[in-house]
């Protein structure tokens, strides 16, 4: 393994609990593949009893295809590196019947999640029109039957805590809501997380079975998970405590839809045996950028705080490349060997005899290829277009993954 010191030491402690501050390009996604392969080849863990899991099926994919480059096909069978929800998806699946579901349960999409909150709205006031019902109402609705869910909160108990007139149709419409999917035999999406979280603290034996198959887990991007989510961790990290997470507050963008980066501060609180490891090196920008990067996250309150450093050259392959690279890494992606190292002898020839011209020449040079490079994409959807357009593509690292994160945000 080609790892610094802090990497080796997050790869390589399987003692107990384990928490990653993993600063901006530090490699956290390397530690993460290396830690599996460390736990499938020199600890011999059977593939089936690792799990790592993250949020966006593209990074399970990439996550996926890495670990499967360098670990056999023997070692990794039945390795599960999926997200959240899809771990959710595969308990339910397995416990279906204990949890009270038909094996062929229906999963409701947002259209079908607002026919269902407008019809209950029907029943709950029936005087009103169907006009009555403002898409922002059901929206709203919509928002506060999921935030419930995310905090792990029963439609009965939302009703004793109703305050007002507000909040008691709230917790109408999340009663009738739940009661209305049972008799579908429909889940939505963060019923996903949310079932197995209170089917495993209803069900002490089911929960055992799981804990034996799962003896270690890994969560990459810990600082985005919620209340539910962290639950599901510590429910199926049980007594073992054999987990290692990887995250960072400083890089906490989803508090909007009910991401919790404090869960890296109640970890520390529910197991105090945690070993906590920095990744502060950081192998994708100049000394300039991270002295800036460090001076902004300085303000920010830190449990763990941390200081950012270059190497003053960028990794491609394993192969060191001068920084000046990292503008066309961010402009074009990801980039192998063969493609990097003539982009950087012109750019240096140009440079070097042009003069301030060269500028203007490399600009228009990146310019063109970064056309071409996104040109690629013609056949995609529309909105996978527009998901583009608001995207900051670092080595495919996306901070939206779809339009309909971006206009959620923007609504908050």
């Amino acid at each position: 393994m080609n790892l610094n010191e802090r990497q080796l030491e997050a790869v390589r402690y399987i003692g107990g609990p384990c928490l990653v501050i993993a600063g901006a390009g530090s490699g956290k996604t390397r530690v993460i593949t290396s830690k599996i392969e460390y736990l499938l080849d020199t600890c011999g863990y059977p593939g089936y009893s690792v799990a790592a899991v993250t949020f966006t099926n593209k990074a399970a994919r990439e996550m996926k295809e890495r670990v499967f480059r360098s670990v056999s096909p023997e070692a990794a069978e039945g390795l599960i590196v999926t997200t959240f929800h899809s771990l959710g998806l595969r308990i339910i699946r397995s416990e279906c019947s204990r949890i009270g579901l038909r094996s062929n349960f229906m999963l409701f999409d947002e259209h079908d999640k607002e026919i269902l909150v407008r019809s209950v709205l029907g029943e709950l006031q029936p005087s009103a029109g169907a006009d009555d019902f403002s898409k922002e109402d059901v929206e709203r609705l919509l928002g506060f039957i999921s935030s419930c869910k995310m905090d792990m909160v029963e439609p009965e108990d939302s009703q004793s805590r109703a305050e007002d007139g507000d909040g008691i149709l709230c917790s109408k419409v999340y009663s009738r809501y739940a009661s209305m999917m049972r008799s579908y035999g429909a889940l939505d999406l963060d019923d996903l997380i949310y079932l197995p979280v209170i089917f495993f603290r209803s069900h002490p034996d089911e929960l055992a079975r799981w804990q034996r198959r799962l003896r270690y887990i890994l969560v990459d991007e810990y600082q985005d998970t919620n209340s539910c989510q962290y639950e599901l961790l510590k429910l199926l990290a049980g007594e073992r405590q054999a987990f290692t997470v990887v995250g960072d507050d400083d890089q906490s963008i989803y508090s909007w839809r009910g991401a919790r980066p404090e869960n890296i501060d109640l970890l520390i609180r529910d197991f105090p045996d945690t070993r906590v490891i920095k990744l502060e090196q950081n192998y994708r920008s100049t000394g300039r950028i991270l002295k800036c990067a460090n001076a902004l996250i300085s303000a920010n309150s830190h449990t763990f705080g941390k200081k950012l450093f270059g190497i003053g050259v960028m990794r491609i392959d394993g192969v060191r490349l001068p920084a000046i690279l990292l503008f066309a890494r961010t402009v074009l992606g990801k980039f192998t060997i063969g493609t990097m190292i003539p982009v950087y002898v012109l750019i240096m020839i140009i440079f070097g005899r042009i003069g301030m011209f060269g500028t203007v020449i490399v600009g228009a040079l990146l310019l063109v290829q970064a056309i071409l490079f996104f040109g690629t994409r013609e056949h995609t959807p529309i909105h996978d277009k527009l998901a583009g357009t608001v995207t900051v593509d670092l080595g495919s690292q996306m901070i939206f993954d779809s339009p309909e994160e971006l206009l959620e945000y923007k609504k908050r």
